[in-house]
């Protein structure tokens, strides 16, 4: 059946969840209370949490992936600089890195390629469209997907096998489901409803 536990009570805690797993759950989200970007993780010795981003109000929308060695990457918001920002961790402890800071990081989804990558979908609220962004071994390579007035909200990314993005979202304009994909031959949008 169905087993449900607190995990965090202090303070007003638990907005912009985001779950992963590699046989025990790891969860990033929001700290209403403090305004910090919060995360938490299951391990035989129990539920270990730690703040990783407490600096400004930041902390929202978050998007956890884990990678090959178990370390977390979480791609959010920060709300007082107004910019995508993203979070990893490794042997060497917590690293934060602002993204893009051009008025963007709303309804954030991250993914990790073969390589450990990150790859971000997210909305710009400046001008309400659909982003995308990367990191290779070089730098960040940011892109705007879908710029038909109101869109990008909502995001949800994954990478195929070739390590193309593929994006669902909503449209505000019109009240659609849509979906972006790219290929070798570029961008792809449609409509699915």
């Amino acid at each position: 059946g169905w087993h449900s536990t607190t995990v965090d009570n202090i303070g007003d805690v638990g907005e912009y969840t985001s779950l992963d797993s590699n046989g025990y759950p790891h969860i990033s989200y929001y700290d209403s209370s403090n305004a910090d970007l919060k995360y938490a993780y299951k391990d035989s010795g129990g539920w270990h949490i730690a703040t990783v981003d407490g600096t400004g109000s930041v902390g929202t929308y978050t998007s956890l992936a884990l990678d090959s060695n178990g370390y977390p990457h979480i791609s959010y918001y920060n709300g007082t600089n107004g910019d995508l920002r993203y979070a990893y961790k490794d042997s060497g402890g917590w690293h934060t890195v602002t993204v893009d800071s051009t008025g963007v990081g709303w309804f954030t989804s991250l993914a990790l390629d073969s390589n450990g990558y990150p790859h971000i979908s997210y909305n710009n609220y400046n001008t309400n469209t659909l982003n995308y962004t990367y990191k290779d071994s070089g730098d960040w390579h940011t892109v705007t997907v879908d710029n038909s007035a109101i869109t990008g909200w909502y995001t949800s990314l994954a990478l195929d096998s070739n390590g193309y993005p593929h994006i669902s979202y909503y449209s505000f304009n019109n009240y659609d489901l849509k979906y972006a994909y790219k290929d070798s031959g570029g961008w792809h949008i449609a409509t699915v409803d």
